[in-house]
């Protein structure tokens, strides 16, 4: 009961912020443990990849999707490269994690995208290679080696990486 209470006020806080919230400017250059925002960068849709969210309509808690651009905890990861599994080729590999002491790591298993505990060290499906491409950034992820897509309003997705797929664009 108590549980069902907090998701409905949680849902109930997170309908005016879906409603109501304005996109904001974000840019993501990657630092060790750098606070970053990833929007999409289509033109239309002005939406940020998001974590931990309530869906405003289902009621449902949604670990990853992508949602309205705020300055909120939701829509900010934090790049880490500190205590990597050792990539086996070069690149610019971070662990996007949630803020806080506890964050959790975006992660692909093939192309489910889900929030896991980090590993220790933080493995090849946890790690993103981060790839300026045409002015573009794009999320690889080192064990896949495909690249997160934002195909809709509220979904991520797994693509094969294309550098002409505007929803693998990322700013």
């Amino acid at each position: 009961m108590i549980r069902r209470l907090k998701k409905s006020l949680a849902a109930i806080a997170a309908v005016p912020v879906l409603v109501l919230g304005s996109a904001s400017s974000a840019s993501s250059a990657a630092a060790d443990n750098a606070a970053v925002s990833w929007s999409t960068t289509d033109g239309s849709h002005n939406l940020c990849l998001a974590h931990d969210w309530i869906d405003a309509v289902t009621l449902e808690y949604v670990p990853t999707m992508v949602g309205t651009c705020l300055s909120h905890d939701s829509t900010t990861w934090r790049d880490d490269n500190s205590n990597l599994e050792k990539p086996p080729y070069s690149g610019n590999f971070y662990a996007e994690k949630t803020p806080g002491p506890d964050g959790k790591c975006l992660t692909a298993y093939g192309s489910a995208i889900y929030l896991e505990p980090c590993k220790s060290p933080v493995n090849w499906y946890e790690q993103w290679d981060e790839e300026s491409i045409g002015g573009h950034w794009f999320l690889k992820n080192l064990m896949t080696n495909t690249c997160l897509a934002h195909p809709g309003f509220s979904g991520v997705a797994m693509k094969n990486c294309d550098a002409r797929d505007s929803e693998q664009y990322w700013s």
